[in-house]
């Protein structure tokens, strides 16, 4: 009777260790990328997971261009929220710290005289190929560079989500900024609120037609009623 119960006693103790240990490697902090214009406060976000859910109560630093800019705890749905006022544009490094958990982002701030460019990512800078599910769309990368030096530039994903879209342009040389999820009118009046008003986009017709109540210049590589056709990047180019 004794060895049986030292025997539970010792497996109790060992699924205890197993679930702490366990669901603290699984834990992770992830941050979120951000647009603001300079002189507009914004609010930072990064959301802190357990094993299988959010994890809340969990203290989450925030750090821009490597200074430590606040602390916050993340509440019941595991979401940590810092208000930032940036004082300078640019495009910004965005780090996160949740105990030894950390992930990276990119925080977006505009000037009063910054053309902001909206970009969908699939379709438009990477296709399907028979080799690749994904693969970028030949030309694309060295016109986004010309196009980084002279206007801002915001990546938008419809399908393939943040986290593989951030991947993806970082692995085949893209210009850094932001990648935001595209959630259409939502998203356009949220830049207005942070008084960001996108000089263009370029997209799929869907997404150029959902844009033509509030940008002007309208681009896409597809037939579209809502937007200028174009054939290929160089043709783009020309446009700007």
């Amino acid at each position: 009777m004794r060895i049986q119960t030292l025997f539970f006693a010792n497996f109790i103790l060992f699924a205890f260790l197993f679930f702490v240990f366990s669901h603290a490697a699984s834990a992770e902090v992830v941050g979120y990328d951000a647009v603001t214009a300079a002189n507009e406060a914004i609010m930072l976000k990064a959301v802190t997971k357990g094993r299988f859910f959010p994890e809340g109560g969990r203290l989450v630093e925030f750090y821009l261009e490597g200074k430590h800019i606040g602390t916050t705890l993340s509440g019941g749905d595991g979401y940590a929220l810092l208000e930032y006022l940036p004082l300078s544009p640019g495009v910004k490094h965005l780090k996160v710290k949740a105990g030894v958990e950390t992930d990276e982002g990119v925080l977006l701030i505009t000037g009063e005289n910054d053309k902001v460019l909206l970009i969908e990512i699939e379709g438009i800078l990477f296709v399907p190929t028979l080799r690749d599910l994904l693969q970028p769309v030949k030309e694309s990368k060295e016109a986004l560079q010309r196009l980084s030096k002279k206007i801002r530039i915001v990546y938008l994903t419809t399908m393939i989500g943040v986290k593989e879209s951030k991947g993806r342009l970082k692995d085949n040389g893209f210009p850094s900024s932001v990648v935001l999820k595209w959630n259409g009118v939502d998203l356009l009046d949220e830049f207005q609120r942070q008084g960001i008003k996108p000089y263009a986009v370029i997209g799929s017709p869907a997404v150029v037609s959902e844009c033509r109540e509030h940008i002007k210049k309208r681009f896409s590589f597809e037939d579209t009623e809502d937007g200028v056709v174009v054939k290929d990047w160089k043709e783009l180019l020309k446009q700007f």
